[in-house]
């Protein structure tokens, strides 16, 4: 986790899923909900990573959405052993996890996506790719062997134009492409 910058782990923290949520467990953030957390942390003229200190006693009058009560944030913001677990088994596996404020989060996402960007990026490989063109592939999880035979070379042959191959990674298609990026180099 050490790796993580606090505005990362924050984002983590209110957005992340870590293998279930548990018996009254609070969800983590969606993407508004978050865009609202950031909005207000710019009204108090604080940072994301600020709120691994304490959540703002002013945070429940400034805030519109009840769903986003001081409350709910301590909890999200108390899972901290549950982010360490799951980045300890991601970093084992390879996934790096980027925050829209880390300096390698694609400038592009910013650029097009502003407001709608991810708030966390999970990522395997050279990240610099990801400011490159991309192609993504997704389709269904269950065809033929002919469609995925397709698409493994569809995804070599995008790959080898020198675009990045982006896709959800479900069984299927998207992992016929993934499969056929990785053979690609």
């Amino acid at each position: 986790m050490s790796t993580l910058s606090p505005d990362t782990q924050v984002a983590l923290l209110l957005t992340g899923e870590f293998g279930g949520r548990a018996a009254g467990g609070l969800p983590p953030l969606t993407l508004p909900e978050y865009n609202q957390v950031a909005k207000t942390l710019v009204l108090l003229g604080k940072r994301p990573g600020d709120l691994l200190a304490s959540v703002p006693e002013e945070w429940n009058e400034l805030m519109e959405f009840e769903a986003l009560h001081s409350e709910r944030l301590s909890y999200l913001l108390g899972r901290g052993l549950a982010m360490a677990e799951a980045m300890n088994k991601w970093m084992n596996r390879g996934i790096k996890v980027i925050g829209r404020s880390d300096s390698a989060y694609p400038t592009k996402y910013n650029d097009r996506l502003k407001n709608a960007r991810p708030p966390v990026l999970y990522a395997v490989g050279n990240t610099q790719i990801l400011e490159h063109t991309g192609f993504a592939m997704v389709g269904s999880r269950v065809t033929t062997s002919a469609i995925l035979d397709w698409s493994a070379a569809l995804a070599k042959e995008r790959v080898a134009a020198g675009e990045a191959i982006i896709s959800g990674g479900a069984k299927g298609v998207d992992l016929a492409a993934i499969m056929g990026a990785l053979e690609s180099g």
